[in-house]
């Protein structure tokens, strides 16, 4: 197994890719910190993933949007663990309305979710990286802020078009550290 002795942190993981993420980062030998700000979910998830697999899948409830949130999860990691080799964003908040239509409170929460999630979990991770020397960040993005897709405009234009600025600026900022930051940008899934 590739990831055999490492250890994976993954957002937004008991459902949809998510869940086949932290499945696959279990199959290939990591132990996997599955989070979601529900935690129920995040609970039911890690066992069932245990359960099937036979790997160590540990549970992480909280919104990694808030301050603080994301750095209680890498020290709880790293604690636990004692390395964090590796990182994948996959969490956002799937908001599909004309813009127009959004109130001021959804706009928060949508930036909120789709970019300051994804900005606090690299900031919470890096120091234990670059201690390290060693670390990679993969960022899921998406292809519908490329297509301009209606009723995508926080989801895809702000959060998922944000992640293809920050992989690439902070992979210019770390690559010389050992730490690669690349991501990932699939269509449109059934799950």
């Amino acid at each position: 197994p590739r990831f055999e002795g490492q250890v994976a942190i993954a957002t937004g993981a008991p459902r949809g890719l998510g869940r086949v993420i932290a499945h696959r980062l279990g199959q290939e030998g990591a132990s996997v910190v599955v989070a979601d700000i529900q935690g129920e979910r995040a609970e039911r998830t890690a066992r069932q993933l245990s359960e099937e697999l036979g790997g160590t899948f540990v549970p992480f409830a909280g919104d990694l949007s808030e301050a603080g949130v994301a750095d209680r999860m890498a020290a709880q990691a790293r604690e636990r663990f004692g390395r964090i080799d590796a990182l994948v964003n996959n969490a956002a908040a799937l908001i599909r309305l004309k813009l127009v239509d959004m109130s001021e409170e959804l706009l928060q929460k949508g930036v909120q979710w789709n970019v300051w999630n994804t900005l606090r979990c690299c900031k919470a991770v890096l120091p234990h990286m670059l201690e390290a020397k060693y670390g990679r960040i993969v960022n899921i993005g998406g292809e519908a802020w490329r297509a301009g897709l209606p009723f995508h405009t926080i989801l895809a234009g702000v959060g998922k078009g944000s992640m293809v600025g920050l992989t690439v600026t902070l992979a210019g900022e770390v690559l010389r550290d050992g730490i690669t930051v690349n991501c990932v940008s699939p269509g449109g899934i059934e799950t």
